[in-house]
């Protein structure tokens, strides 16, 4: 989905939730005046493309990333009750979204780790595997930062039903000295991405960015003072929808160690998910 698509999107949603209501007044039977107000369309369009703009969803020419996989969530470092309270609360969130979702025992790849120690459990993963497709400033923070909540995903390119993306052009027909094949060149064609899907032409490039793998890291000393319900509530958000690292737009639980007074999903962020 592109950048405007997810704008369009977001903003039908808030329409037919009536948040684009212009302030009237009524008259109850008593005769008492009742006040209702409301915001305006270029209010609420002016709110969801910050919104959009901030999640940093769908940036330039890369389109949203999206779960394909049914989606595993798995809470560690906690007691298993309270672990179990997290695994079915992400589940009810991700169910009500629409994602595709796993039984209940299940291979883990939406990870939600509570730790008295994130920058150092970071590095110690860092070490280990290469975290996700973040940029070296992206990955630093994540290692050194101060954040309550930190996140990263693997990607890859799927095909429209599914299925791992391949590239367009056999390694055969990369040949040494020839610029282009057919007047078409060929290093485009090796940037192209075709599918293994069945109904996929030879020549076909539709893809979509799926999300492989999502981890999640709560320092539960930065987090001490928040209700364990809202911070499941960020962790579902930034699990299920590809999020920028340092993203907390005002009317969003990703705002939840900021100034915003939102404890659960808002207006933005369940309509997002969908």
């Amino acid at each position: 989905m592109s950048f405007g698509k997810l704008l369009s999107s977001l903003l039908a949603c808030q329409l037919m939730a009536g948040s684009a209501a212009h302030a009237t007044a009524q008259r109850t039977v008593d005769g008492a005046d009742i006040t209702v107000t409301g915001k305006s369309l270029p209010e609420v369009r002016q709110e969801v493309t910050q919104y959009v703009t901030e999640v940093g969803i769908a940036v330039g020419e890369t389109p949203a990333a999206r779960w394909v996989d049914d989606v595993c969530p798995h809470a560690i470092g906690l007691q298993p009750e309270v672990a179990a309270r997290v695994e079915a609360q992400v589940r009810a969130i991700a169910e009500h979204a629409g994602a595709p979702l796993a039984k209940a025992k299940c291979r883990a790849n939406l990870l939600i780790v509570f730790t008295d120690d994130a920058p150092g459990l970071v590095r110690k993963i860092a070490k280990r595997q290469p975290l996700g497709d973040l940029n070296y400033e992206d990955r630093r923070a994540l290692e050194a930062g101060a954040m309550p909540v930190r996140w990263w995903y693997s990607h890859e390119f799927r095909g429209e039903d599914g299925l791992p993306a391949t590239t367009l052009i056999s390694p055969a027909f990369q040949l040494s000295g020839v610029a282009d094949v057919g007047g078409i060149n060929n290093s485009f064609l090796a940037s192209r991405k075709a599918t293994n899907s069945k109904g996929a032409s030879v020549v076909a490039s539709s893809s979509i960015r799926a999300i492989r793998h999502a981890t999640i890291i709560v320092d539960v000393n930065k987090a001490e003072g928040k209700a364990l319900s809202s911070v499941i509530d960020l962790a579902a958000v930034v699990g299920l929808a590809e999020i920028r690292p340092d993203a907390s737009p005002p009317n969003s639980i990703l705002n939840l160690f900021g100034t915003s007074d939102v404890r659960r999903l808002s207006g933005n962020d369940a309509p997002l998910l969908k």
